[in-house]
C-alpha cells in the first residue's frame, strides 16, 4: 500500500472514530484485530466501524428528543438544516452528535449511513405527525371546555350575560380564528423542519 493510500485511510479513521471515547476503543480494536500486510480499503472501515458501533449508535439516537432527532435524520437525508433549528443544532454539537466543518454535518459517515438504515421516512413523517395529534388532543379538550364554561356562566350568571350576548358571537370567532392561527404556525414549522 503506497503513502498517499495509507494517508487517506488514517485520515478517514480519525474522522470515523474520533468522535467521542466509545468510537476511539472501537478503534483501537478494529486496528488491534488488523491482518498483517494488509489494510482495509475506505469503503470496508466504514462499514466496520458501522457495524461495530451500531449499538453505541443506536444509543445516542434513543437519548435525543423527537425534534433532535428530526434534525438528524434530516441532516442524513438532505445534508441541511434549516437555520431556525440553532437551539437544537447547539445541544447536537455539544453533544457531539454534529459539527461544523465549515457547515453543519453529522460527526461521521458510519453515524449518517446508521441514521439512513432507521427507515427515516417513515420516521421523520411519524415524528411530524406527533406534532399534529398533540395539537388535535388539545384542541379536542379546550373547545368543550369553553363551550361548557360558557354554558354554565350563562345559567348561573344570568345579569353577567345579558350585557355580553351581543359580544358572545364575536368570542366564538374569535376562538375559531386563534385555531386556525396556531393550525397555522403548526404547518409553517412543519414545512421549515421539512425545508431544513
Amino acid at each position: 500500500m503506497q503513502k498517499s493510500e495509507q494517508s487517506v485511510l488514517v485520515k478517514l479513521f480519525e474522522r470515523e472514530c474520533g468522535a467521542d471515547i466509545v468510537l476511539r476503543q472501537i478503534g483501537r480494536e478494529i486496528v488491534g484485530h488488523l491482518p498483517a500486510g494488509r489494510m482495509p480499503t475506505p469503503a470496508q472501515l466504514l462499514e466496520e466501524v458501522r457495524r461495530r458501533a451500531g449499538p453505541h449508535y443506536q444509543q445516542r439516537w434513543e437519548e435525543c428528543t423527537d425534534l433532535e432527532k428530526l434534525v438528524l435524520l434530516q441532516l442524513a437525508q438532505e445534508g441541511v438544516v434549516n437555520p431556525h433549528c440553532d437551539i437544537v443544532l447547539r445541544e447536537l454539537m455539544r453533544r457531539r452528535l454534529v459539527r461544523f466543518e465549515p457547515e453543519v454535518r453529522l460527526m461521521n459517515e458510519s453515524f449518517r449511513r446508521f441514521l439512513l438504515d432507521l427507515d427515516p421516512p417513515a420516521t421523520v413523517v411519524a415524528l411530524e405527525r406527533e406534532g399534529d395529534s398533540t395539537w388535535s388532543a388539545m384542541r379536542s379538550v379546550l373547545w368543550p371546555a369553553l363551550i361548557v364554561g360558557v354554558v354554565f356562566v350563562a345559567f348561573t350568571q344570568r345579569q353577567i350575560m345579558q350585557g355580553y350576548e351581543a359580544v358572545i358571537p364575536l368570542i366564538g370567532g374569535g376562538v375559531t380564528a386563534l385555531s386556525k392561527l396556531f393550525d397555522l404556525v403548526k404547518v409553517a414549522r412543519v414545512n421549515a423542519a421539512r425545508a431544513a
